[in-house]
């Protein structure tokens, strides 16, 4: 009994990842996609997005949250992007990058949040039309980009 839970328990969390990652995978010719050289499709996430970033602990309770909207651009050149602050605030120059990373066909390669001068490694997902992505170190900070 207890051998046949363990394998059914096994059996789902394989089933539960799969069909996230595949939900995440853009389809050749779909909306917000690009076909690299080598035939691999990935996002295209260039455009402008607004911006709600979310703090954890003791910066959350000190500034709380806030939305930056449209001031952020992503560019994307191939696989490696960029989100830049297209003006600037209190804490930020305009110019200045919010995260970076690569892209795979199923999503992030790696991604990276700036956060006050520091590259925070994150974990990211895109939503299934690409017009949402959170991107999230699990620790300091979440960024949740909506397309314009």
């Amino acid at each position: 009994m207890k051998k046949t839970l363990l394998s059914f328990a096994a059996v789902l969390a394989t089933a539960f990842f799969i069909t996230g990652a595949h939900a995440q995978m853009p389809e050749k010719g779909a909306k917000n996609t690009m076909t690299l050289p080598n035939g691999e499709v990935i996002w295209d996430l260039n455009g402008d997005y607004e911006l709600l970033v979310e703090r954890y602990g003791p910066a959350k309770s000190e500034y709380g949250n806030y939305h930056r909207d449209p001031f952020i651009r992503i560019t994307q050149e191939g696989k490696a992007f960029s989100a830049i602050r297209s003006k600037g605030d209190f804490w930020y120059k305009a110019g200045t990058e919010t995260a970076r990373g690569k892209l795979n066909k199923g999503g992030f390669e790696e991604v990276q949040i700036i956060w006050h001068s520091a590259l925070l490694d994150a974990k990211g997902q895109i939503s299934e039309d690409g017009n949402k992505i959170v991107i999230d170190d699990g620790e300091k900070v979440k960024h949740t980009y909506t397309r314009k």
